[in-house]
């Protein structure tokens, strides 16, 4: 499969690796500004896992703040789930 420009940079800036060990959860940040760039790159390179362990953006985090709407849906999700 042919690499675009977009995934060299990610693979080259950001550093996100194949995980390929089965008896392990591979270190993943969902919180980090870049992660959705990074699980498209994992799918365009048809990886089954990746990780974040050795990204230099593994520490960063993006501020969410919920909206009170979407609290009430989880609530009830979980509620659902667990009665």
């Amino acid at each position: 499969m042919k690499t675009t420009s977009s995934a060299k940079f990610i693979k080259e800036s950001m550093n996100p690796e194949p995980f390929l060990v089965s008896n392990q959860d591979p270190l993943k940040n969902a919180f980090c500004p870049y992660y959705e760039e990074c699980l498209g790159l994992a799918i365009e390179e048809n990886w089954p896992q990746f990780t974040c362990r050795f990204c230099a953006c593994n520490k960063l985090h993006v501020e969410i703040k919920p909206n009170a709407l979407e609290i009430k849906g989880y609530y009830r999700l979980l509620n659902k789930i667990f009665s």
